[in-house]
């Protein structure tokens, strides 16, 4: 007797090669968009490098304030409920909802800054620092600038605003033309 095996189909292979082909397509489009910002960043006279800057930072301090606007809303609505209580009043449930909240609004915050501004920030960070110099760059960072949202983060008193001010301050120390 003569068995035909049929071969079969590896579908969790498929599926892991169409995953790693997927991510590989994503990391080149995402590499050669920075790649892209960078050059259009690049070819800008200095004049022009400065507004973009200076244009830009606004936007990034008011997204900032927004966001801290809508963490403090959430606090204050958690005071006021501590301070009268409606009946049957769990002050630990009560907290740790506020708790989960302010975690939810600060992780949106993380992913909005990332999605939106923060590939932009780098870049101009970048470009600003290339044309004063990596020495003159370092002497404005101090203590002033702690720049954990060019990580990606958003943690602490007001990094976006930070970083805004490190733009700003490197903005005004490119060269007139």
């Amino acid at each position: 007797m003569n068995r035909h095996i049929s071969p079969t189909i590896p579908i969790v292979e498929i599926v892991l090669a169409a995953v790693a082909v997927a991510v590989v397509i994503y990391v080149f489009a995402r590499w050669r968009g920075s790649a892209q910002d960078h050059d259009a960043l690049h070819q800008l006279p200095d004049a022009k490098l400065r507004e973009t800057t200076l244009e830009f930072t606004p936007h990034i301090r008011q997204f900032e304030a927004e966001r801290r606007t809508e963490e403090e809303i959430v606090i204050r609505e958690y005071l006021e409920t501590k301070q009268n209580p409606p009946p049957k009043y769990n002050e630990d449930r009560a907290f740790t909802a506020r708790k989960l909240k302010v975690q939810q609004l600060s992780d949106g915050t993380k992913a909005a800054w990332q999605q939106r501004y923060l590939k932009k920030a780098v870049a101009l960070r970048h470009e600003l620092e290339r044309r004063i110099g990596k020495k003159r760059a370092s002497q404005l960072h101090d203590e002033r600038y702690r720049l954990v949202a060019f990580d990606g983060e958003v943690t602490g008193n007001a990094p976006i605003a930070a970083a805004a001010g490190y733009l700003e301050s490197l903005a005004h120390e490119l060269p007139d033309d």
